[in-house]
């Protein structure tokens, strides 16, 4: 393990614990569950911890990225939506708006040219397409998937490139709705006639208390940092798909059980969008989730004929 990728290493704070439990190993190893509320600095201190773990891991029983990868809910949710759009071998797949690649990454399981887009490298995203590109070599998949710095909404592709374009939990990362559809009628016009768009994301509904701590944080994340766009439902989707023009359209939703989008984030009381009740809000809840853990909310999946 002479490489690192930041993006494979969080894995690392969703599997190792497993790994260790079915090693029956004696090892306190960091879990993500512990490090909520922390600041940056405690977090990669932490995570230092659970790279040093993994490297003799590795050494010692042979493991791979792919068993890091397979063994966490983020990886894991990944490979069932991958399976549930029934993405084929041959197929020519875009991932919109990639992020860190995990459904990038997924994809390769099953297809054998991907090309994952996104604007990674702005903002606090610095240095995020080199660890893209070391965790492409550290799975093993350079040569099926490539990543390119894009904007979705007016892409470098021609005119029906693609078999499938899929956009997963992504949409929260757009600036609204104008931006949103502007990006499904690029995603509309890079896949070929008979074609799918794919639209991932979480619902703004919980089911148990782990999932209600996940949609609590979430919200506080919206409107402290103001980085991401609430969870829309059902009908907001349909209705953005429905207005740029789709043929058929398949809906499913499911809940996976699994913490696959971490609401994992840090912001301190001097934030200025934090008055006193809502930033106890905040602590309170990332004391539960340190407790209980947290689960993402139902997806629910838009499949649409182009």
């Amino acid at each position: 393990m002479t490489m690192n990728s930041i993006h494979l290493d969080l894995l690392l704070l969703q599997a190792l614990d497993k790994f260790v439990k079915k090693l029956n190993l004696d090892v306190n190893v960091p879990k993500l569950q512990d490090l909520y509320g922390y600041s940056p600095e405690y977090f990669m201190e932490k995570l230092s911890i659970a790279r040093s773990i993994a490297v003799e891991l590795f050494r010692r029983y042979r493991l791979t990225w792919w068993d890091v990868f397979i063994e966490s809910d983020i990886g894991k949710e990944r490979l069932l939506i991958a399976k549930e759009i029934n993405v084929d071998r041959r197929d020519r797949v875009l991932d919109v708006g990639c992020g860190r690649g995990y459904f990038t990454y997924a994809l390769s399981r099953y297809s054998r040219c991907i090309v994952g887009i996104d604007l990674m490298n702005s903002g606090g995203r610095r240095g995020w397409w080199d660890h893209f590109n070391k965790a492409l070599i550290l799975l093993g998949i350079k040569q099926w998937v490539s990543g390119i710095r894009a904007n979705g909404s007016k892409m470098p592709f021609n005119d029906e490139y693609f078999n499938l374009a899929a956009m997963v939990h992504s949409m929260r990362n757009f600036k609204g709705e104008e931006e949103l559809i502007r990006t499904l009628r690029e995603m509309k016009r890079v896949v070929r006639n008979g074609g799918y768009v794919v639209i991932v994301e979480n619902l703004p509904v919980s089911l148990d208390l782990k999932q209600y701590l996940h949609l609590k944080l979430h919200n506080i994340r919206v409107h402290v940092l103001g980085d991401e766009l609430p969870y829309p439902d059902t009908n907001e989707l349909l209705g953005m798909v429905n207005y740029v023009g789709f043929r058929d359209i398949e809906i499913s939703i499911i809940d996976h059980g699994l913490n696959a989008t971490p609401a994992i984030y840090y912001t301190s009381p001097s934030n200025s969008k934090f008055n006193k009740d809502l930033f106890d809000n905040y602590i309170e809840t990332v004391k539960i989730i340190r407790l209980y853990g947290e689960a993402s909310t139902p997806i629910v999946i838009i499949k649409a004929t182009v």
